[in-house]
């Protein structure tokens, strides 16, 4: 089925009550399908890996079960947010392939992704940071989409980036933009919150927002987004909540009469309560948007591109500047840097509240060292691209190496992960059923250790820590079939 109309865009996350909860969906997010489904002719759920362990495609297999088939009647699409599509160095091959399973099974009729960066070094973004407008970075970024539409089995649909700064560069977004999709041969999708807080940091308001619009691809648009923005003091700020403004509805209406191709207008991320209603002003604004939809006529027809893209380069300049953002002295580096403390893995603490006895103030400082560390070089949190160690375990090393809460977080790291994709705990060995460290004094040892779906940690006798190096004094039969018993040692044929 070919997407035509109103679609609906939703985020689920992992946590929280807009997602999965477990391996379905959220009750209220259920309930709002059950009671707005009807109303949406396509419908677009965006990937995000479970935790760190290596994403498969059978991950998401209930919950987007659950949702598609609240939406029978609705055609499919996938926002992606692993295709990294202004990087340099990173290798899209892991996620290519679990994307195209997932096309396989659910039918997207494309795929699409915000032109920038969701990740650098295996670092995550707080938020997606688009590329320089250099003629560097659009000659990059245009072989890379026109590389990664390739590989895909659906259509690869770039969409315009959402600004919170004004990047280094001569060229305007609206221009680079529009020759990064006509090189790349690539359809895209126009996002009425990005447009609008880029011609707000150009200083542009009131009407001045909607100028310029012949700058963009027009005739390569078969998407619009509206999610939703705000204006706080003086600023506009792309809040996906569901509430769309007046010159944000404006836009839309706009653009749908100049975009020959477009396909779709589809509300994106709406917030809503237990019982699946929108607020008020959300509700005004999906009836809104409703309405200008049902006044147009899709397009039917789109024509084929002819790419002149070339080959992406192997390396960036801006691929060391977002690592260096990181620990930049200004409001940005410390939002990069409290998010690292505030990460958190599905069954695990924060590791805010992991290394709280060790951590000073809001561990600002603490985290800048880390991520300048050997250690915090070696973490990667996207461990099917650039495999490396776990947040808790890299920053437990740096912290505190062989602490009793670095030693307590990795037994329940590996107890998440008995099979890990990150490099294994210092200290950890291979039990029958699972993993152990022994921590403490020689005289006073602690095990710690993640063995057959449990948590077993506690003081233990010299004996027992002598027999898990290896050691079989005479007499320790009790001691050994002890530790058998906890699926720590293998038992002797």
């Amino acid at each position: 089925m070919k997407p035509r109309g109103l679609g609906l865009g939703l985020d689920l996350p992992w946590r929280g009550p807009y997602g999965i909860v477990g391996e379905t969906l959220s009750p209220r997010t259920l309930a709002f399908l059950d009671k707005h489904g009807h109303r949406f002719d396509s419908a677009f759920v965006s990937w995000q890996p479970r935790d760190r362990g290596v994403p498969e495609p059978e991950h998401v297999f209930a919950p987007w079960d659950a949702f598609f088939a609240r939406l029978p009647h609705a055609a499919r699409c996938l926002h992606q947010t692993g295709l990294n599509l202004a990087a340099a160095g990173y290798d899209r091959g892991p996620i290519l392939e679990l994307t195209n399973a997932l096309i396989a099974r659910y039918g997207f009729a494309w795929v699409n992704e915000d032109l920038g960066s969701w990740s650098v070094a295996g670092w995550p973004l707080p938020y997606p940071q688009p590329t320089p407008l250099t003629p560097e970075a659009v000659d990059h970024c245009a072989a890379v989409c026109a590389e990664v539409d390739a590989a895909l089995d659906a259509p690869l649909v770039v969409e315009f980036p959402g600004y919170e700064a004004i990047p280094e560069g001569p060229l305007d977004a609206y221009g680079a933009f529009r020759t990064i999709v006509e090189r790349s041969g690539c359809a895209c999708n126009l996002d009425t919150g990005h447009l609008l807080t880029w011609r707000w940091l150009r200083g542009f308001r009131g009407a001045d927002l909607l100028g310029d619009l012949e700058l963009l691809p027009l005739d390569r648009c078969v998407e619009i987004h509206c999610a939703g923005v705000a204006l706080t003091g003086d600023s506009l700020i792309d809040a996906h909540h569901g509430v769309l403004i007046d010159i944000q509805l404006e836009l839309a209406a706009r653009l749908m009469d100049r975009c020959p191709h477009l396909r779709l207008v589809t509300y994106e991320d709406p917030r809503f309560d237990e019982r699946g209603d929108l607020p008020e002003k959300a509700t005004a604004s999906l009836d809104a948007l409703e309405a200008l939809v049902h006044a147009w006529t899709p397009a039917r027809a789109w024509p084929e591109g002819r790419r002149t893209a070339g080959r992406p380069a192997e390396t960036v300049p801006w691929t060391d500047s977002l690592q260096a953002g990181f620990l930049g002295d200004d409001a940005y580096g410390r939002r990069c840097r409290a998010q690292v403390l505030d990460r958190q893995t599905r069954g695990l603490p924060r590791p805010r509240e992991l290394y709280a006895d060790v951590l000073m103030g809001d561990g600002d400082a603490q985290v800048t060292g880390f991520l300048e560390s050997a250690e915090g070089r070696a973490w990667s949190d996207f461990a099917w691209a650039v495999p490396g160690r776990a947040l808790e375990d890299a920053l437990g090393r740096h912290l505190s190496r062989g602490s009793p809460a670095h030693l307590l977080a990795c037994a329940r790291l590996l107890l998440l992960h008995p099979d890990p994709p990150f490099a294994i705990p210092e200290g950890f060995r291979r039990a029958p059923q699972g993993w152990f460290a022994v921590g403490g004094p020689r005289e006073a040892p602690v095990l710690y250790a993640a063995v057959e779906g449990r948590l077993v940690t506690g003081p233990i006798t010299p004996l027992l820590a002598d027999l898990l190096d290896g050691a079989r004094p005479a007499g320790s039969e009790p001691a050994v079939a002890k530790l058998v018993s906890m699926g720590l040692l293998a038992p002797v044929a």
